[in-house]
C-alpha cells in the first residue's frame, strides 16, 4: 500500500520533502547567526580581536590572518556581532559553492534539476558551521579552512575539455593556497604536496596550468609584502623573525612535529555511534537497491522524524547536551563506511562503475582535514574534526553515483535530513557547554556594549567582572589606545573590551614553560616610549600569569615606578577557571625613568 501510494505521489513527495530539506538549511543557518550575539571567550577571541583590530602594531608573525580580516572590521565599525556573520556567512557560502560544484561533475546534468541540486548542496553545506566552537569570530583556523575550500572549489571546476574554464579554475587554486598560507603557512605545504598528487591521480596534470596557480600565488604575496611592510625582504623577515620565536621557546621546529601522528584514541561512546550508524545506513542502502517495500516506508518516517527533531533543537531552547566530545565528528565514519562498503559491493557486481576522478577526489578530502591540522599543537586527529566537513563530501563523491544510477532521488533527501540533523547535535553540544564559557549560550541576557554601539549577550558573571574592570579603567587617566602590558597570561579580550593596545603581542600568553622567554623576545621589537607608557595588568597567584621579571628584563622597577589604581575579581569560568582570581590595574608613574633605564638595559644586552 505504501509502494502504491510512493508511485503515485512521487513527485509530490519529492517537492515536499525538498521544501522540509531547504527549510531546516534555513532554521539552522537562522540559529547560528542569532547566537552570534551570545557569549565572549576572554583567551583566544582576545587575539583574534586584538590582530583583526590593530594588525599593523606587530612586527612578527607567523600567520597573517589579521591583515586579511583588518579590512572587514572596518567594514562593519568594529561590531563584532556582525563581524562574527561575516564569518558564518562565508564559510556557509564557499561550502555551498564546493557542494554544488561537486554534484555538477559527479552527476550528469541531465539526471539532476538546477534547483533540486542547490538544495540538496546547501542542506549538505551547513555541515560546514560545524568548525566553530564558543564564538564564530575570524581567526587563522577559519581562514585556513576557507582557504582549503576555495582551493578545494578550483580543484573540482578543472575541466581538461574547456581551456578557459580550467585556466580560470587554476587562478581559484592559486588563491586558495595563498589564502592558505596567510592562515597556516604548515597547511599551505600541505596543499602544495597533496594538490600535485591529486593533479596526477585523476589525470589533469598540466605544467603550464601548475604554473598559473603558482604565478596567482606569488603575485598576490608580493602585493601583500608591500601592503603590510612596504617590502618583500622585511616582510620575509616578519617569518623569520617568528620562526625564530617558535624555536626559542618550543624548541626545533622539525617536520616530525609538523607531520605527526596522534594516537587515534575514540571514546566507546562514539565507537558504538558509529557502528549503528554504519549498520543503520547499510541496512536502508542494501533494501533500497532491492526496492524493498518496507524500505519507503521506513524513510517516510525518518525524514519527517528527523526534520522535528531539527526543529525542536533549532527553535526550542531546551537543555540537551549529548556530551560526545571532541570526537563527535567522528560519526560521520559510520556513514562513510557504509557507503564505501556499499560501492565496493554494487562494483563487484557490474551495477556501478566509479572513474579515476571520483576515486581521486574521494582519497583528496579524506586528507584534507589533516592538512588542515598540520603545524597545531593540538591533538591532530580530534583537531581535524574541524573540518570534517571534507570528509562528508567524500561521502557524497561516491553515494551520488549510487543513488542517481538506480533513481532513489528520496534517499538523498533522506540523506541530507540526516546531515542536519547531526550537524544541529554538533552545534547544540557546543552552545550547551561553550568552550571556555560558565553557562550554556540559550540563558545568557545580560547585555554588554562594545564601544557605546553594539552588544553582546552575555552570563551574569560575565558582565558584571566586565563592569568591573571597566569601572576602574574609567576612574583612572587611561585613555582610548593607550599601551598595556598584560602580565595575567590569560586576558587579551580584556584589553580589546577597554579599547587598550597589546603591546608585545596580540596575546602574551602564560602558563608555559616557554612563556617568559617568549614575551621577552616580542618586547624586543617594541620601542621603548611604548614600553615606558604601559600600563600594568596583573593576576596575582594566577595560574597563568607571567612573572614581572619580564618589567625587569625590559628596565622597568617593579612595583616602584608603578601605582596601583585598583583591583576587581574574575568571572567564574573566565579562561577556563572555575574559582575566581585577583587582577590588578597599575600606571606608570615614572615613564622617563623607564624609557631611560629600557634604552640602558638594551644597550647592554646587545
Amino acid at each position: 500500500m505504501i509502494n502504491k501510494i510512493w508511485k503515485i505521489n512521487k513527485i509530490n513527495y519529492l517537492t515536499l520533502t525538498s521544501f522540509l530539506c531547504l527549510f531546516s538549511t534555513i532554521l539552522i543557518l537562522y540559529w547560528v547567526l542569532k547566537f552570534a550575539e551570545y557569549g565572549i571567550d576572554f583567551t583566544d577571541e582576545g587575539l583574534h580581536l586584538n590582530w583583526i583590530s590593530n594588525p599593523f602594531l606587530y612586527s612578527s608573525s607567523i600567520t597573517q590572518f589579521g591583515f586579511i580580516y583588518h579590512p572587514i572590521y572596518n567594514l562593519v565599525d568594529g561590531n563584532i556581532v556582525w563581524l562574527r556573520r561575516f564569518n558564518i556567512t562565508v564559510i556557509f557560502g564557499l561550502s555551498f559553492t564546493l557542494t554544488y560544484f561537486l554534484m555538477k561533475k559527479v552527476i550528469d546534468s541531465e539526471k539532476i534539476s538546477k534547483i533540486f541540486c542547490i538544495v540538496l548542496s546547501s542542506g549538505i553545506s551547513v555541515y560546514a558551521l560545524t568548525c566553530f566552537h564558543l564564538h564564530t569570530t575570524p581567526n587563522y583556523n577559519f581562514l585556513n579552512f576557507q582557504g582549503i575550500l576555495l582551493t578545494s572549489i578550483g580543484l573540482v571546476l578543472i575541466d581538461e575539455k574547456n581551456f578557459n574554464k580550467n585556466f580560470s579554475a587554476h587562478i581559484i587554486i592559486g588563491l586558495g593556497g595563498w589564502l592558505t598560507f596567510m592562515a597556516k603557512p604548515t597547511s599551505a605545504l600541505g596543499l602544495a604536496i597533496i594538490v600535485p598528487i591529486y593533479l596526477f591521480l585523476s589525470t589533469n596534470f598540466k605544467l603550464r596550468f601548475i604554473l598559473v596557480s603558482i604565478f596567482t600565488s606569488i603575485i598576490l604575496l608580493i602585493l601583500v609584502a608591500l601592503t603590510i611592510d612596504g617590502s618583500i625582504s622585511l616582510f620575509f623577515d616578519r617569518y623569520i623573525v617568528s620562526l625564530k620565536e617558535l624555536t626559542l621557546t618550543q624548541g626545533n621546529y622539525d617536520l616530525d612535529k609538523i607531520f605527526r601522528f596522534d594516537n587515534l584514541n575514540l571514546p566507546p561512546k562514539i565507537i558504538y555511534l558509529i557502528f549503528y550508524i554504519f549498520l543503520f545506513f547499510l541496512f536502508f542502502i542494501y533494501f533500497e537497491i532491492k526496492n524493498y517495500k518496507i524500505t519507503n516506508f521506513l524513510i517516510i518516517f525518518f525524514t519527517f522524524l528527523t526534520f522535528l527533531i531539527v526543529i525542536l533543537l533549532t527553535l526550542f531552547d531546551i537543555n540537551l547536551n549529548p556530551n560526545l566530545g571532541p570526537y563527535r565528528p567522528y560519526m560521520l565514519f559510520g556513514i562513510l563506511f557504509a557507503f564505501v562498503f556499499a560501492n565496493i559491493f554494487f562494483t563487484i557486481k557490474k551495477k556501478i562503475k566509479i572513474n579515476e576522478t571520483q576515486w581521486s577526489i574521494f582519497f583528496l578530502f579524506l586528507v584534507l582535514p589533516y592538512i588542515f591540522s598540520l603545524g597545531t599543537g593540538n591533538n591532530y586527529w580530534s583537531f581535524s574534526g574541524r573540518a570534517s566537513f571534507f570528509w562528508l563530501l567524500a561521502c557524497l563523491t561516491i553515494i551520488f553515483s549510487l543513488f542517481f544510477k538506480f533513481k532513489k532521488k528520496k534517499f538523498i533527501i533522506f540523506f541530507v535530513l540526516t546531515v542536519q540533523l547531526i550537524t544541529s547535535v554538533h552545534i547544540k553540544e557546543r552552545m550547551e557547554k561553550p568552550h571556555r564559557y560558565n553557562e550554556p549560550l540559550r540563558l545568557s541576557e545580560s547585555k554588554i556594549y562594545i564601544n557605546n554601539k553594539y552588544y553582546l549577550k552575555l552570563s551574569k558573571e560575565f558582565s558584571n567582572y566586565i563592569n568591573d574592570f571597566r569601572n576602574i579603567f574609567a576612574k583612572s587617566s587611561f585613555k582610548k589606545n593607550d599601551p598595556i602590558i598584560d602580565l595575567s597570561g590569560q586576558s587579551p579580550t580584556l584589553v580589546y573590551l577597554i579599547s587598550g593596545k597589546s603591546i608585545g603581542a596580540a596575546w602574551n600568553i602564560g602558563g608555559y614553560k616557554f612563556s617568559l622567554d617568549r614575551a621577552k623576545a616580542n618586547f624586543d621589537l617594541v620601542h621603548c616610549k611604548e614600553i615606558s607608557n604601559a600600563w600594568i595588568i596583573l593576576e596575582t597567584k594566577g595560574k597563568r600569569s607571567i612573572s614581572t621579571e619580564l618589567l625587569s628584563y625590559l628596565g622597568a622597577d617593579f612595583p616602584s615606578q608603578y601605582q596601583l589604581i585598583g583591583s576587581w575579581k574574575t568571572a567564574k569560568g573566565a579562561g577556563g577557571y572555575k574559582n575566581p582570581r585577583k587582577q590588578e590595574l597599575y600606571k606608570p608613574i615614572k615613564p622617563e625613568l623607564i624609557f631611560n633605564s629600557c634604552n640602558k638595559t638594551r644597550k647592554q644586552n646587545k
